[in-house]
């Protein structure tokens, strides 16, 4: 319980950097975006139940901020979580290099599936895709590069906490 507390903290520290830079980068119409960042987190450092409590969660809290309807976010994430679920065995969640290829494409899948569900809202959609397209390349290339250092404070959390990570697939 102690290890779901700690990661939930430092996804909801994660979101709150993301909402303030968000809010500094909205004079350049800017949009960062770390959603599959905290999902795959969550999926390499806790066990099924207490990821999907945390995803869930997190999912909640992006929505309290959101423009789309209360729940979007949350099942989105749940959504993405479990398919991820059934692959855990075969994701290379040992290395670096694979969560951070894990956390990219989780990102990606997570970004689309949000445009898609929005695309409505606007009058023109073919006129949102190039600040689509600019929104998605800018959150790879953050998350890309806050991912190895987000690992990190996850896995030395954990240790100052004495809590323990359990990756067993369905506890």
């Amino acid at each position: 319980m102690r290890a779901l507390f700690i990661i939930f903290l430092t996804l909801l520290g994660l979101e709150l950097v993301c909402i303030e830079l968000n809010h500094a980068l909205s004079s350049l119409h800017l949009y960062l975006f770390t959603g599959g960042l905290l999902i795959s987190s969550a999926l390499f450092s806790l066990s099924y139940k207490q990821g999907l409590v945390a995803v869930f969660a997190i999912g909640l809290s992006y929505d309290a901020h959101a423009s789309i309807y209360f729940g979007t976010h949350a099942l989105l994430f749940i959504s993405v979580y479990a398919m991820l679920i059934h692959l855990r065995n075969r994701l290379p969640y040992d290395h670096l290099a694979g969560r951070v290829v894990i956390a990219l494409i989780c990102n990606l899948v997570v970004f689309v599936a949000l445009t898609f569900l929005r695309i409505d809202l606007v009058a023109q959609p073919t006129s949102m895709w190039p600040r689509v397209i600019v929104d998605i390349i800018i959150s790879q290339i953050f998350v890309s590069l806050i991912a190895p250092w987000f690992f990190s404070l996850q896995s030395r959390a954990l240790e100052l906490g004495n809590a323990t990570a359990s990756r067993s697939n369905f506890n």
